[in-house]
């Protein structure tokens, strides 16, 4: 078999037609193989690989998808498609699937963490901002982590969502900033064609505020989620991704939208 690369928690391999995951210890206590697989089932052979396998530790079996990655530098067209898929997602009833708990996760990654801190009068801001986004939505079945790696193109001109390690329904907002927050979109013409693919029109000033507002928050998630990786494995990618995050919560948490 042929190894893949591209997995910090995962093991992913090859083999003609066929992919094969071997699932790594991470993330234990919100890793849920039942809510992977049951939102695996939503989108099947359409916006998700088709799984032949699923072992009750996430280990599973899944058609190859010949396609490619195109979130490092995207254009226009690609990220409306893109954002057609997620509604896709998000239209699905959720069904028994289980959340994200995107706020608990923050608190838990930080109190295990163990530092350096961010500023807690800002991370607060963006919990506030979350949770009264949160309130207006509700939650829909999510992907939750739209990074490079997780996106395809097929030749036909599909998008096709991979690994759904954190999948669970959550905040549907969440979805959309992680395509921009976490692969570095800052041109507002491809957020705009984001949004328009994902609402079927013009998005108003007011949703483009909301979804931009969630950027501190997701920096804030992901440094403690990615500084407590880095203590658990020692992996200097979880610091460098730490290091990115930090940053970019500087940027953001100034910047932010009021809303």
């Amino acid at each position: 078999m042929e190894e893949l690369g591209g997995g910090l928690n995962n093991l992913i391999y090859r083999d003609k037609g066929f992919v094969y995951r071997k699932k790594l210890d991470s993330d234990p206590d919100f890793f849920s193989a039942i809510n992977e697989r049951k939102t695996y089932a939503l989108g099947e052979g359409d916006i998700f690989p088709r799984v032949y396998r699923y072992e009750d530790n996430g280990d599973y079996v899944e058609e190859y998808i010949d396609g490619r990655k195109f979130l490092s530098a995207p254009t226009a067209g690609q990220l409306e498609k893109l954002g057609r898929t997620i509604r896709k997602l998000h239209g699905y009833k959720s069904g028994d699937i289980g959340g994200f708990y995107a706020v608990r996760r923050l608190k838990y990654y930080e109190n295990h963490a163990e530092g350096p801190y961010l500023d807690k009068g800002k991370v607060d801001a963006a919990v506030s901002v979350f949770e009264s986004l949160l309130a207006k939505y509700g939650t829909r079945p999510c992907h939750n982590d739209l990074v490079e790696g997780n996106v395809l193109e097929t030749p036909g001109g599909r998008i096709v969502l991979l690994d759904l390690e954190f999948a669970g329904t959550n905040l549907p907002l969440f979805d959309l900033n992680s395509v921009l927050s976490e692969n570095g979109i800052e041109d507002p013409d491809l957020s705009k064609a984001l949004l328009t693919g994902y609402f079927g029109r013009t998005p108003s000033k007011e949703e483009t505020s909301e979804v931009l507002s969630l950027s501190p928050f997701l920096d804030a998630l992901w440094y403690y989620w990615a500084l407590l990786r880095y203590k658990a494995t020692g992996n200097s990618a979880f610091l460098a991704i730490a290091m990115d995050k930090v940053k970019a919560f500087g940027i953001h948490s100034e910047s932010a939208p009021v809303l």
